[in-house]
């Protein structure tokens, strides 16, 4: 009964996954706050659902746009699924500021094979999926993906090899900035 309810890809399906993510969510927020409630809790509770809700929709628009998933929602299913083992990870680090940078940097990478400016893609990808490392280290290996993208997708040029270095460099310098904006200090070379 599941698998053909899912076996479609209809609108309602799509809401009734949002319906389940959000349903998970606000049943682990309920558990984490604490009494008394202030605004700052409630303004990071919804900040973290909207990013959540966010990352499944840019999921959700890969996969449709990008023709990886035809005709059924399995993907989206398979999100919800895995996001209820990170949940309660979410309300405990910054890992959902990581995986909305991920899925930018992955739609990033993915347009790549269409695009017309491969080098704006590579820099947009490798800068997206750098960021999002910095919130959650284990997607730095991610950056492999833009490699291998790049030597099957598009012809070789020496600059589409040049340009990853010079995105790593301009997440380096914007985090000192802000760092030293905000915090007056600089950077140690462990935090990247």
């Amino acid at each position: 009964m599941i698998a053909i309810f899912f076996k479609q890809s209809k609108p309602i399906v799509f809401v009734i996954l949002v319906a389940l993510l959000s349903f998970l969510f606000f049943i682990e927020a309920f558990q984490v706050i604490t009494l008394p409630i202030n605004w700052a809790t409630i303004g990071i509770i919804v900040i973290k659902y909207i990013l959540l809700i966010g990352c499944y929709i840019l999921f959700d628009y890969t996969l449709k746009h990008f023709e990886i998933q035809k005709a059924h929602s399995f993907g989206g299913l398979f999100f919800v699924l895995f996001s209820s083992f990170i949940i309660p990870e979410i309300f405990n680090s910054y890992i959902i500021y990581g995986f909305i940078l991920f899925f930018i940097g992955l739609l990033r990478l993915l347009n790549l094979i269409k695009s017309g400016r491969p080098t704006l893609a590579i820099f947009e990808a490798v800068f997206f999926l750098f960021l999002a490392s910095l919130f959650y280290h284990p997607l730095l290996f991610v950056l492999l993906m833009v490699l291998i993208v790049t030597l099957v997708f598009v012809n070789p040029h020496w600059r589409y090899f040049v340009v990853p270095v010079f995105a790593i460099s301009a997440v380096i310098i914007l985090s000192q900035m802000f760092n030293i904006l905000w915090h007056d200090k600089l950077l140690h070379a462990e935090f990247f």
